[in-house]
């Protein structure tokens, strides 16, 4: 790896790294003899000296935008014949696969587990849903469903 490379890159990374040593030397060391303003000013000045000094500027090899000259002309615009751009290739046409349909067994089952709670599976497109509940947890479900129920149908909900 080179230390210094002929670069934009490497010219912003050193003097960045210089101004840095400076820096903290000033604050350590001399305070109060020169204002923090002037030595950031002139880090400011060498870091711009490639845009002013054009043997400068051709060693770091760098092309500023204000001197990159485009010019694309109307017809370049319309049609992509002049320009060097690759086009992807069509994606395959792929065709839907519908989920098979296991009818084998009941879409839903309920039933209570080992540990005495009420388990309810139900049977989806992914896979199947448990739920399991304690009683004092079915009988506030029950309650919570019998709410939304349409006001034609009466529902008698005891507890135990």
């Amino acid at each position: 790896m080179k230390w210094f490379g002929r670069s934009p890159g490497y010219w912003l990374f050193w003097t960045g790294a210089i101004y840095f040593i400076i820096s903290m030397a000033h604050l350590t060391w001399f305070k109060d003899s020169v204002p923090q303003g002037a030595i950031t000013l002139t880090w400011l000045i060498f870091l711009s000296l490639p845009l002013v000094v054009p043997q400068l500027r051709r060693y770091l090899n760098m092309a500023p935008l204000f001197e990159k000259e485009e010019s694309v002309s109307k017809e370049d615009k319309d049609t992509n014949e002049g320009t060097k751009v690759l086009k992807f290739p069509e994606p395959p046409k792929l065709k839907a696969v519908e989920p098979e349909l296991d009818v084998s067994r009941a879409p839903y089952s309920l039933g209570i587990n080992d540990a005495g709670n009420i388990q309810f599976s139900m049977k989806n497109d992914y896979g199947t849903t448990t739920l399991t509940m304690t009683d004092e947890g079915v009988v506030g479900l029950i309650e919570d469903l019998a709410h939304y129920i349409r006001k034609s149908h009466t529902v008698d909900i005891k507890a135990k």
